[in-house]
């Protein structure tokens, strides 16, 4: 089995040489460069590696992926797309060349970035496969037949430069809603991105128009209420984000974290009863999910420590003790929470 590791790239000079290094069992290695102005080219070609100058005007994540993947030598087996800031655990090109049947068609691996998450669309068959949508892009089978899967426990870290623009993010989001308004997961995406912009109005506005879609993943349609819901909390509209919260829980029970977002709010605006009925949700849920949705710190402590101010707030002084000692254990060197805990012991009988 013969492995391509392809990307485009724009001023990717910092990374260059780990992704080199970190995939260097690979036998292929294809950058199309999309107009860099510092030495990207220069230290892929110091390297030894195959780059190629493209241009995609106006440009668009699946066009510039799809270039550099038509430049992948034919006779490669295996694709795997990896941005220059993404890093795959050692080893994890020699086992997946190794354990490649000739009749897979894709694989999953996790992918870090800052939660832990599976992902099927970078590595792939070399034919077959074309990416889509302009942003937070996918890619799509077009060969008759059934997809074959293989599961891999390996892992690859995204490692970004955070000082580099993403502006061009939420126009090539715009584009992607408008080609096709029955996409839930761009709608979301384009929402996010608003609330990335600060464009509070707009972000309530299009998560209703993206919560029109049918079907979609239930965790970004509640996302797409929990970012309605802050905007809403922001411009000072508390009911309003009462109702886009609660909207939120509707959408996806079965996920803790717009449980956790409608307790939050309850407890900004002093809704104890509410903040304790939601943080409380947290008891029916026995382990976290492996999302790129998934906050951690929610299912870490901070439920428990919503917990145990509503209890306290109404009357619940023993499970208020539980819940902040519970909060704590979690997360031992927050002040607050020590403060908390230690107010609770003192002031409360047991």
């Amino acid at each position: 089995m013969k492995l391509a590791v392809y990307t485009c790239a724009l001023n990717e000079e910092k990374f260059v040489r780990r992704w080199y290094e970190a995939t260097k069992d690979a036998d292929y290695h294809i950058i199309a460069d999309t107009g860099s102005t510092d030495k990207t080219v220069e230290i892929a070609k110091e390297l030894g590696i195959r780059i190629y100058e493209i241009s995609v005007t106006p440009f668009r994540f699946d066009d510039a992926r799809n270039a550099a993947l038509a430049l992948v030598p034919v006779d490669a087996d295996i694709c795997l797309s990896l941005d220059m800031d993404e890093v795959p655990e050692e080893g994890a090109i020699e086992t997946i060349k190794k354990t490649w049947d000739p009749d897979t068609t894709r694989g999953w691996l996790w992918w870090e970035t800052g939660s832990k998450w599976k992902n099927n669309n970078r590595l792939h068959a070399r034919h077959g496969y074309r990416w889509i949508k302009p942003c937070h892009e996918v890619t799509m089978k077009y060969t008759p037949g059934d997809e074959v899967y293989i599961d891999y426990d390996l892992t690859v870290y995204h490692q970004p430069d955070d000082t580099k623009s993403r502006g061009q993010y939420l126009p090539m989001l715009e584009m992607a809603v408008k080609e096709d308004p029955r996409d839930t997961r761009m709608w979301h995406y384009y929402v996010r991105e608003l609330f990335f912009h600060q464009k509070w109005e707009e972000v309530i506005f299009n998560a209703a128009l993206g919560l029109k879609t049918e079907g979609g993943w239930k965790p970004e349609r509640a996302a797409m209420c929990r970012g309605a819901g802050h905007a809403a909390s922001i411009l000072g509209r508390k009911d309003e984000a009462l109702k886009w919260f609660a909207k939120g829980a509707d959408e996806a029970p079965d996920q803790l974290e717009p449980w956790f977002a409608l307790a939050q709010h309850c407890y900004e605006i002093g809704n104890w009863e509410g903040c304790y009925k939601a943080s409380s949700k947290r008891l029916d849920f026995k382990k976290s999910e492996t999302h790129y949705l998934v906050d951690k710190s929610i299912w870490d402590w901070r439920c428990y420590d919503l917990m145990s101010i509503s209890a306290y707030r109404t009357g619940k002084h023993k499970e208020a003790i539980k819940w902040a000692k519970k909060a704590l254990k979690a997360n031992p060197t927050d002040g607050r929470l020590q403060d908390n805990l230690k107010w609770l012991e003192e002031n409360v009988a047991a």
